[in-house]
């Protein structure tokens, strides 16, 4: 039902996806066919092409402090990525807010680090210009989208082979952790934060993982 009123909204609200049934169908298959955590890893692909990173890695758990992939691109520059996969339309300056608080420090201590905001969301005209008043720069549900279509990801067999590399690599995790439950649960009985990130990245194939060898 959510998907549904979900999908009625962007008609209404955002021309783009009026006119491209495609386009509309596969946001919201990242934004409610997937987890937020294998939101995250689909994020770290993004990032990886779109950047070209050359070293990268997921690092969001439940208090990361807004960054949830790090990575290096092959000038040796630095970003610092937060992921929000939202169900919510339009994301206000309230929330802008919240995340340049969560990352105030970190920004003021690593003045040559590229701060990004990426969100299945639409962002409103003010929270716009709230990050780019704080140099911070967004990929929203439509940008996400154009990367995503520029990298194949919309043709089926494209989409199900990342599928299956983040479930793959969910599963690894999985094993070398003993977690045999949501770790979102996981963390509820134990009362304790349970870290998120895999030891490697999805691609390790491609390209190594920043701060880890091998």
């Amino acid at each position: 039902a959510r998907k549904r009123e979900r999908a009625n909204e962007l008609i209404h609200e955002t021309k783009y996806f009026r006119d491209h049934d495609a386009e509309r169908d596969f946001l919201l298959c990242i934004t409610f066919d997937i987890t937020d955590k294998d939101f995250e890893y689909f994020s770290e692909y993004i990032a990886k092409k779109h950047y070209n990173l050359k070293e990268y890695r997921v690092v969001g758990w439940s208090r990361d402090g807004g960054e949830d992939i790090v990575g290096v691109d092959e000038k040796g520059k630095k970003y610092s990525i937060q992921c929000k996969q939202w169900a919510s339309l339009k994301i206000e300056p309230n929330k802008v807010g919240e995340y340049l608080g969560q990352t105030y420090e970190k920004r003021k201590e690593n003045p040559h680090t590229k701060f990004v905001y990426m969100t299945t969301s639409y962002l409103s005209k003010h929270s716009k210009a709230f990050l780019e008043e704080n140099h911070i720069e967004y990929i929203d549900n439509v940008k996400l989208v154009s990367i995503s279509k520029k990298l194949w990801l919309m043709k089926a067999e494209k989409w199900e082979a990342l599928k299956k590399d983040i479930e793959k690599a969910r599963r690894r995790y999985n094993r070398s952790h003993f977690v045999t439950t949501p770790l979102s649960k996981l963390g509820e009985q134990r009362n304790e934060e349970i870290l998120h990130h895999f030891p490697k990245s999805l691609h390790p194939e491609d390209m190594r993982v920043a701060g880890l060898k091998g």
